[in-house]
């Protein structure tokens, strides 16, 4: 069973074998939901479409996959202290001269700037990883635990652990911009970039004056039921804006001067012009044309 992203399922519900909950849903207490399907909606699930039955990916992976399956869970813990490790030793080396130079004064005095060259040594590591271990990749479908997953995976995470220690500050800041161009993003003049989680921070393509509000999600990855990886850019035209909570995925174009809602779904593959109505966005995850059913029946 796969849960999509902010998707809640309540006490007592059953989710069965291979089941998908789309994102943003909410699996109410109690509810069964149907084994092989996929479930959208807030006010009671709504399936939309079956699964056809696949093997078991686990059992289809080569050696080079299965090594990687059983071992991420160990590298990828090693890898975080590693890397928290070398770059808090600038910022302690720093301080510790500041100590015995200057007096607790001038420590005091200089501790924002001993801040920002610790963030600023996490920041420089975390985009060397990205250009070493994933470059230029773009759009595309990849196998789980492929050698292009894990190199995703790990330039993914290290983006994450950089964002608890030090951007999280610089939500709203010029600075972020600057720190999504560092990637490969496209970033316009005067994007606010209010929201500190961004789990694709090469992916996207911000339009001049855009707007990304506290807590929105601008996702362009997505994990298939197939067991595969599916990323792709996401377009936020200029002078648009996303809501708080609300929450995009790979695809998705929010065209110039449109808006999408707080907590509401940007779908994979769809376009939100600034004349659409949103309560067709909420309609069209209750009812799903059978030839758009792969556009959001992902999670």
């Amino acid at each position: 069973a796969l849960l999509g992203a902010g998707c809640v399922a309540l006490p007592h519900s059953v989710l069965p074998d291979d089941c998908e909950v789309g994102a943003l849903s909410v699996v109410r207490a109690s509810d069964v939901l149907t084994p092989a399907s996929v479930s959208l909606g807030r006010d009671g699930h709504v399936t939309v479409c079956t699964i056809p039955s696949t093997s078991d990916a686990a059992s289809t992976l080569s050696g080079w996959e299965s090594l990687m399956y059983h071992l991420m869970p160990l590298l990828q813990p090693a890898s975080y202290t590693f890397l928290g490790a070398m770059c808090g030793w600038v910022g302690v080396f720093v301080h510790v001269h500041i100590e015995l130079d200057v007096g607790e004064g001038g420590a005091i005095a200089l501790a924002p700037v001993v801040c920002m060259m610790y963030g600023a040594c996490l920041v420089a590591v975390v985009v060397a990883l990205k250009w070493i271990l994933w470059g230029w990749r773009g759009a595309g479908t990849f196998r789980r635990w492929s050698t292009t997953y894990v190199a995703w995976t790990y330039v993914a995470s290290f983006a994450q652990v950089v964002e608890r220690a030090f951007t999280e500050n610089l939500r709203g800041h010029p600075l972020m911009a600057w720190y999504l161009r560092a990637f490969g993003s496209s970033v316009g003049d005067n994007a606010y970039i209010g929201t500190s989680f961004y789990p694709d921070p090469d992916l996207y393509v911000l339009g001049n004056n855009c707007v990304l509000d506290n807590g929105a999600v601008v996702q362009a990855h997505v994990l298939e039921h197939s067991g595969t990886l599916t990323i792709e850019k996401v377009h936020i035209g200029a002078g648009a804006a996303v809501g708080p909570g609300a929450l995009t995925l790979p695809g998705f174009v929010l065209c110039d001067g449109a808006h999408l809602p707080p907590n509401e779904l940007g779908p994979k593959g769809f376009v939100q012009h600034a004349t659409h109505d949103p309560a067709g966005m909420i309609a069209l995850r209750g009812s799903v044309p059978e030839h758009n059913t792969n556009k959001i029946s992902i999670v």
